[in-house]
């Protein structure tokens, strides 16, 4: 019998990557770990929205997919 694994590449393209692409712009685009300080920060706009939502539709399509019975 197969067992299921939730870590696997598909993982790793639809969640883990939009969670690194979001560190790595928040970092570049405020040139500062401490981007929360920042007044100009607004989470749920531009780019962020973008990353957040493949985020979250790649979470839930994971987890679906993980507890799917046969």
């Amino acid at each position: 019998m197969k067992r299921k694994r939730f870590f696997t590449w598909t993982s790793l393209s639809l969640w883990v990557t939009p969670v690194l692409l979001y560190g790595f712009y928040l970092s570049f685009y405020y040139r500062t770990i401490h981007f929360v300080q920042d007044p100009d920060f607004h989470p749920l706009a531009g780019n962020s929205l973008i990353y957040i939502s493949w985020f979250g539709f790649g979470l839930t399509y994971n987890l679906i997919s993980y507890y799917r019975t046969k």
